[in-house]
């Protein structure tokens, strides 16, 4: 049986997202309010070590979120 599996990529963080994050195709950058679920998920939060470990998910410091931000815009071409 060939099953592929849908995956969503959620950048998360506690306040409204910065505006360059929704360019991205496949990537949701959200407030942590707007997370219903992780299922099926890759989740990042960007900048609380705590709600991330609550969740069970992936942390990144600003400067790391910063760092993917720029690495998906050369990977992306800029978008």
């Amino acid at each position: 049986m060939d099953v592929k599996a849908h995956v969503e990529i959620y950048i998360v963080f506690n306040k409204e997202p910065p505006e360059e994050w929704m360019r991205f195709p496949g990537v949701r950058a959200i407030k942590a309010e707007e997370l219903v679920s992780i299922d099926k998920k890759i989740v990042l939060v960007v900048g609380d070590r705590e709600l991330a470990k609550q969740l069970g998910v992936g942390h990144l410091d600003e400067e790391e979120a910063s760092e993917l931000l720029q690495y998906l815009k050369r990977l992306l071409g800029g978008r």
